[in-house]
């Protein structure tokens, strides 16, 4: 601090004493603006690496979710594969019902049959 503020009297001293003093307010400004665009720097380079940071646990809580959508999707798969073979074996039950009550159509019809037959040989028994 004692440095900078001997080198700043003695630059003054030279700035007062030179013919062209505007060189050295020129070289001032471009020191200035160098410090200026040096913190300008470092602040983007900070900035750049909290994005940076904040995108990665964007896309690690990205990922979970997305884990957790494909369980949701794997549970919803399974679920409807159950009730698809539900529903066949339901399909296969209703065939097997519609087998067994046309056989018990079958037999009712058979059986009819026969009590027509016992009946008209009933009758023509009694009628004679």
């Amino acid at each position: 601090m004692i440095l900078t503020a001997i080198v700043g009297a003695k630059l003054a001293e030279q700035m007062t004493n030179s013919p062209n003093p505007w060189i050295y307010l020129a070289g001032l400004l471009l020191i200035g603006l160098g410090i200026i665009a040096r913190k300008i720097f470092v602040y983007m380079v900070d900035t750049q690496k909290e994005l940076k940071a904040l995108d990665e646990e964007h896309r690690n809580d990205s990922k979970e979710r997305e884990k957790t959508l494909l369980e949701q999707v794997d549970k919803s798969n399974n679920a409807f594969r159950s009730l698809a073979e539900s529903q066949k074996e339901m399909a296969d039950a209703q065939k097997e019902i519609v087998t067994a009550v046309q056989s018990l159509n079958g037999g009712m019809q058979s059986l009819e049959t026969r009590m027509d037959t016992i009946e008209k040989y009933t009758f023509k028994k009694e009628s004679a």
